[in-house]
């Protein structure tokens, strides 16, 4: 692979992958390749750019929303001077770094083109991953939901309004987004968002969209908002097993059913009656009970202090699955919080740019598609088997570390290496790159997640936000009242208190 001399390739593929450490001698070497991209963008009809003497290719514009997405600075502003830098690398000629060209090119790359790449290399790396990074060998997901905040224009507000709590002209479009993330690989396998309220918007519903990204077998584990009969009942038809924390409101009593240990039962649901949003029809396609396996997991809460949670599983043979094994697994639901934080503050995507749906759409995807690139590198890491640095004291005499799963490589050491490593990374020789990519799996191999049970930190900080005044009215009516001499309240603006 020589990335330095593939400059006259007007559709080449393999510089946008480069920072991802794209290369036949590493490991994972075919899950996500140059080839498939190109072939994917034939499929979407994304390819674009083929005059000579156009800057934005699709290549060169998907490198751009690459780095964009994994870099701090996500400005389109900042996506031009990385374009500089990478063209005068490539001895390309200089060009105007106007950002509305960048813009209109990204805007170019279809919706349908970004999120088929990162499903599909979510579904490759997720078949790739070892027994022993998986559970009882089973492809489990995590599902979760957050919210995203977007720019208040027009269109935006028009299909996803802002909260009614707020106030008119002084709130932001928000979305909420339900994603399913892969407990093996970590990589984002589905994601699904509608308006933050109204009918159809809730995360069971957006879950219910991506009951299709699963396969026969399949284990979801979810918090307890999910822990419905209709929930368990869907998944239970697709035959994908559930392991869902029980809703506060879910009686239990181990004195009935089938005892199988302490605090672990096989019991029968009844069907409730049929709620408003679903059709009479699908609610005679559901069955009439469930017959689910009930256990109570001590779970550590902060501070040291033990915690009962009711967890219901369709795994019902407790000769295979132990309920010491379900427990662990549900503990690894706190997982998707994380990922989630990693996704959102890590990678900043709280809060996003585009001012249209479809951008929000491109920006959510290709948010995804980074962020499974990423997660692909920590695979990678963890594969690698570098020797690792000099142990602490109490590990002085292992000489290596032992196994790795990707779970115990930091996501944000990966980034951090990913973005700092981009451009040099597309423009090296085929030697130099090979040599820098071992450099950073070598790294990111001994940059572990610390395991630190019963820590305990307070939800506080040492210093004082910098003081920061607030609009109680439309920034344009608090500009007309400013031009009137108005100041403080009178215009509308709130000072915060020092």
């Amino acid at each position: 692979m020589s990335i330095a001399t593939s400059g006259d390739c007007r559709q080449g593929f393999d510089r946008p992958l480069a920072p991802f450490l794209d290369h036949p001698d590493l490991p994972l070497a075919n899950v996500f390749t140059a080839e498939h991209v190109r072939t994917t963008g034939t499929k979407h009809h994304a390819l674009f750019g083929f005059a000579r003497n156009v800057i934005f290719t699709t290549g060169v514009t998907l490198w751009a929303v690459l780095c964009s997405v994994v870099s701090a600075d996500k400005s389109c502003a900042a996506a031009c001077v990385r374009v500089s830098v990478l063209l005068l690398a490539l001895s390309r000629p200089k060009w105007s770094e106007d950002t509305g060209v960048f813009c209109r090119a990204r805007a170019r790359l279809p919706v349908p083109f970004v999120e088929d790449l990162a499903e599909t290399l979510a579904d490759r790396l997720e078949d790739a991953a070892l027994p022993h990074w998986r559970w009882h060998g089973k492809r489990v997901f995590l599902g979760d939901g957050t919210t995203v905040v977007l720019p208040d224009s027009a269109a935006n507000q028009a299909t996803f309004p802002q909260p009614a709590s707020q106030k008119k002209g002084l709130g932001a479009p928000m979305i909420r987004l339900v994603v399913l993330l892969s407990l093996a690989v970590g990589v984002i396998s589905g994601m699904a968002w509608g308006p933050y309220q109204g009918k159809g918007t809730g995360e069971t519903a957006l879950l219910r969209q991506l009951l299709g990204r699963l396969r026969p077998g399949d284990v979801v584990v979810l918090d307890r908002y999910y822990g419905n009969y209709w929930m368990i009942a869907l998944l239970q038809k697709a035959d994908i097993h559930v392991c869902v924390r029980m809703h506060a409101n879910k009686k239990y009593d181990f004195n009935k059913g089938k005892r199988l240990g302490h605090l672990d039962h096989i019991v029968t649901w009844k069907r409730p009656r049929r709620p408003k949003w679903m059709s009479d029809e699908e609610y005679q396609q559901l069955p009439s009970e469930l017959t689910l396996r009930e256990i109570g997991i001590d779970l550590p809460q902060r501070g040291g202090a033990g915690g009962r949670v009711m967890v219901a599983t369709t795994l019902l043979d407790a000769t295979v699955y132990a309920k010491d094994d379900l427990a662990e697994l549900y503990k690894w639901r706190w997982q998707v919080e994380v990922d989630l934080r990693n996704l959102k503050a890590t990678m900043k995507m709280r809060e996003l740019s585009c001012k249209t749906p479809e951008g929000v759409a491109r920006e959510l995807w290709a948010h995804a598609l980074g962020h499974n690139l990423v997660r692909k590198v920590m695979a990678q890491a963890a594969l690698f088997q570098a020797p690792s640095k000099r142990p602490s004291r109490q590990r002085r005499a292992a000489a290596t570390y032992g196994p790795l799963s990707p779970r115990q490589i930091s996501f944000k050491a990966a980034l951090r290496q990913v973005e700092a490593n981009a451009a040099t990374l597309s423009t090296a020789s085929s030697e130099q790159y090979k040599e820098m990519a071992q450099r950073m799996l070598t790294t990111l191999a001994g940059t572990r997640v610390g395991k630190r049970p019963g820590r305990q930190e307070p939800r506080a900080i040492k210093r004082r936000p910098p003081n920061q005044a607030m609009l109680s009215k439309p920034r344009a009516e608090v500009k007309q009242a400013m031009a009137e001499g108005k100041t403080g309240k009178d215009a509308g603006i709130h000072e915060r208190r020092k």
